[in-house]
């Protein structure tokens, strides 16, 4: 699967498998390198809008600074002594940004959120609790020198006097860096970065380096790297990738840019759902995660190519060495097939939305049409056919120029080899 501007779903094992605001009435300027913490000397009652934007911008100023010297008590005191689950996302805070050796992190206050606490949110942080957004940025190691930078939504609230970090796993309708989300590590190999849960590290480094020569094997021009964020729960998976609820429920993983930027410079990670993942076999897993780096290789997450080229050629790399019958691989498609007869139309975007009873078989019809392509016109052909949709968005001119057909005339074609392959 692919993330990108417009929607896109993806990753199942061939279903079996970013303005930095002005607040004009404030300008916080720390000139004491000492902690500071946010005193007023007011409640939330009768202090101003413009009071708690200071105060909160001075505790994400020295909130900055905790991170960037790896200074866990000198974050923890930006929550209230009693408060210890804040105090300890604090803490884990600090040895995660460590663990992962994150350049350049700043946080920057912007304003008072848009949106306001529900009422379970408002029992668990307090009634005086409210959200700011906060500019984060970051620079992963391993994946560029770009600085990724999304806004995130932060719970502080007043104690005794002063500002106080409540929360900054929130979440929303936006993106949240997963390393914002929970306790995580960090482990490289060659062209391979791979961040999450540290029990889950070995395995996952073993089958992204085993991704990276499975996709250099058909494109021998990619240098990599892959860089792989396996989240610590779904939660952390569909903030962190920026998927909705439902596809989040049933993707495997989803190849995207870290902060859901589209420039050509974005650094583009493949993120890891445990509860899809984790349910597959070790040939599922490695399946999925070729699937995936292949998708990196070939810049899918800002191609123009129909959705069925892009996730069949995925799958096609994926699986161009799998010693796994058509049979198997295609077992969906096929039955779809014997049942209903074959497709007379190549799968479009209304197939790949989540929550569709067949969306594997869809993947499946894709892999087979990719297939399909280098079986009769070899497979630089399949990947050049690829790069001309890719480049100018216009798969019919492709076909015509790269295979020498029409799109319509390889739909029949692919009907047949349906029909064929479904005995």
């Amino acid at each position: 699967m692919t993330s990108t501007a417009r929607p896109r779903q993806g990753s199942l094992l061939l279903a079996g498998l970013v303005l930095l605001a002005v607040v004009a009435a404030v300008a916080v300027v720390l000139v004491r390198d000492e902690p500071r913490q946010a005193e007023l000397g007011r409640s939330r009652s009768t202090g101003s809008s413009q009071d708690r934007d200071a105060a909160t911008g001075v505790l994400v100023t020295e909130l900055e600074r905790a991170l960037r010297r790896g200074a866990p008590a000198r974050a923890e005191a930006l929550a209230a002594p009693d408060d210890a689950r804040a105090r300890r996302e604090l803490r884990v805070l600090v040895g995660t940004v460590d663990a992962l050796g994150l350049d350049d992190v700043e946080l920057r206050h912007l304003s008072r959120a848009d949106r306001d606490l529900d009422r379970a949110e408002e029992r668990r942080y307090g009634d005086d609790a409210w959200v700011s957004d906060v500019q984060v940025s970051w620079r992963q190691p391993g994946s560029g020198t770009t600085l990724s930078t999304v806004d995130v939504p932060l719970v502080t609230s007043w104690s005794e006097g002063r500002v106080v970090f409540e929360t900054a796993r929130l979440g929303g309708d936006g993106r949240v860096p997963m390393w914002l989300l929970g306790p995580l590590d960090r482990r490289t190999a060659g062209d391979v970065t791979v961040v999450g849960p540290r029990g889950q590290l070995p395995r996952l480094v073993r089958q992204a380096t085993r991704a990276v020569r499975t996709v250099r094997r058909t494109v021998p021009t990619w240098e990599g790297p892959l860089v792989v964020e396996a989240a610590p729960a779904v939660g952390a998976f569909r903030l962190a990738s920026g998927l909705d609820q439902a596809a989040a429920e049933q993707i495997a993983a989803v190849t995207a840019t870290s902060d859901g930027s589209t420039g050509a410079e974005a650094s583009v990670h493949v993120f890891v759902n445990p509860g899809v993942y984790g349910s597959l076999g070790p040939r599922g897993q490695q399946i999925v995660l070729s699937h995936e780096a292949a998708h990196v290789a070939l810049g899918a997450v800002r191609t123009d190519a129909p959705l069925w080229l892009s996730e069949g050629v995925a799958d096609y790399v994926a699986l161009v060495d799998s010693p796994l019958s058509v049979d198997v691989l295609a077992a969906q498609i096929l039955g779809r097939v014997r049942a209903q007869g074959a497709p007379e139309r190549l799968p479009g975007p209304a197939e790949f939305e989540a929550g569709d009873d067949a969306l594997g078989a869809w993947y499946e019809a894709a892999w087979l049409a990719a297939r399909l392509v280098a079986e009769e016109h070899g497979e630089a052909a399949l990947l050049e056919l690829y790069r001309r949709a890719d480049r100018d968005g216009d798969v019919g001119a492709a076909f015509r120029e790269v295979l020498g057909t029409t799109e319509r005339a390889f739909e029949r074609r692919w009907s047949s080899y349906l029909d064929e392959l479904a005995g």
